[in-house]
C-alpha cells in the first residue's frame, strides 16, 4: 500500500478505500449487521463508505446537520454530504446523522446510521475535474426523505460521536 502511496495517492487510496466505513460495524455493530454487510465486502461484492463531511459543516463531526428522525420502526433522513469517498460507487454508507439535537451534550446529538445506495430518495453526483487525487472517487451524497430501519443504527442512539473518535483513532494508527 506505501508503494501505491509513494508512486499516486489518489490509487493508493482508492485500492485501500474499498472497505471505508465496514470497520465501524466490525467495531460497533451488531452480530447480525456484521453477518450482513461483512461478507460481501471480503469477496468483493459490496463497497462500502464513511459519509460525515458535509457542504456546511466539512469534516466537523459536532456541526453535523444531516437529520434522522424517527418513523415507525426506523428512521426518515434528509440533509447532504460532500467530497464522500467511494460516494458514487458504494453499495452502502456508514453515516453520521443528527438525531438527538436537543440533548444536552453535544457529544450525544449524532447517531451512526448504514444507508444503502439504492434506497429511494438517495441521490449520488460525481464529482470531476479536482485538482487533486483524480482517481479517487469522489461524490456529493443528497438524502431526501429516505427511510432506513431501525437494524441500520449502529451501537446506540446518542453514541455515533463516540463511535467516530474511535474509529477514526484506530484509521489513524
Amino acid at each position: 500500500m506505501e508503494e501505491f502511496w509513494r508512486i499516486d495517492p489518489g490509487l493508493g487510496s482508492q485500492v485501500m478505500c474499498a472497505c471505508f466505513g465496514s470497520e465501524m460495524i466490525l467495531l460497533k455493530g451488531s452480530e447480525a449487521q456484521k453477518r450482513r454487510y461483512l461478507p460481501p465486502i471480503c469477496k468483493a461484492e459490496s463497497i462500502s463508505t464513511v459519509a460525515v463531511t458535509e457542504p456546511d459543516a466539512g469534516s466537523d463531526v459536532l456541526s453535523v446537520s444531516t437529520r434522522a428522525n424517527r418513523k415507525g420502526n426506523g428512521y426518515l433522513i434528509n440533509g447532504s454530504k460532500m467530497f464522500i469517498s467511494n460516494g458514487d460507487i458504494a453499495s452502502f454508507l456508514v453515516a453520521l446523522c443528527l438525531t438527538n439535537p436537543s440533548a444536552t451534550s453535544p457529544y450525544e446529538r449524532h447517531s451512526v446510521m448504514i444507508i444503502e445506495t439504492d434506497r429511494p430518495g438517495l441521490r449520488r453526483n460525481k464529482l470531476r475535474g479536482k485538482m487533486s487525487i483524480r482517481a479517487h472517487d469522489t461524490a456529493e451524497i443528497s438524502l431526501s426523505d429516505v427511510w432506513v430501519p431501525e437494524e441500520n443504527l449502529i451501537g446506540e442512539e446518542g453514541n455515533g460521536f463516540n463511535c467516530f473518535m474511535e474509529f477514526f483513532n484506530r484509521r489513524l494508527k
